[in-house]
C-alpha cells in the first residue's frame, strides 16, 4: 500500500512539474519561491523589531527587491546580504541571483489584486 501512494506522490509532482513547464510559468513560480523564503530568512535572523520593518517584494532579473520602512532597518539589511545570498543559493542553486537590493519606502505595497 505505501509503494502505491509512493508512486502516485512521485506521479503527482512529475505531473505538477510537467504542467508548470507547458503554462510556463516556471519563472514565476521561482519568483515566489524565492521571495517567500527570503522572508522567512529575515524574520528568523533578524531581531523582531527589525523584522517587522522589512519585506522581500519581488525577485526579478536576478535581484531580490527587499523594501524597508525605515533606514536603519534597510542598513541593517545591507550590512548582511552576503549571508541571505548564501543561503538563497542553496537553496536555488539553479536560479540566477545577483544581489539583494534595499530600498526605503513609505509604506509595504499592497499584496492585494
Amino acid at each position: 500500500m505505501n509503494t502505491r501512494n509512493d508512486n502516485m506522490s512521485n506521479s503527482l509532482k512529475d505531473l505538477l512539474k510537467d504542467a508548470v513547464k507547458r503554462a510556463n510559468i516556471s519563472r514565476g513560480v521561482l519568483a515566489s519561491q524565492i521571495v517567500f523564503d527570503t522572508n522567512q530568512y529575515l524574520k528568523a535572523q533578524l531581531p523582531s523589531e527589525a523584522a517587522r520593518l522589512v519585506r522581500a517584494i519581488s525577485y526579478v532579473g536576478g535581484v531580490v527587491h527587499i523594501a524597508c520602512t525605515h533606514s536603519a532597518a534597510s542598513q541593517f539589511v545591507s550590512e548582511r546580504t552576503e549571508p541571505l545570498m548564501q543561503h538563497l543559493k542553496s537553496r536555488h542553486p539553479s536560479a540566477p541571483l545577483e544581489r539583494i537590493q534595499t530600498r526605503v519606502v513609505p509604506h509595504f505595497p499592497s499584496s492585494e489584486l
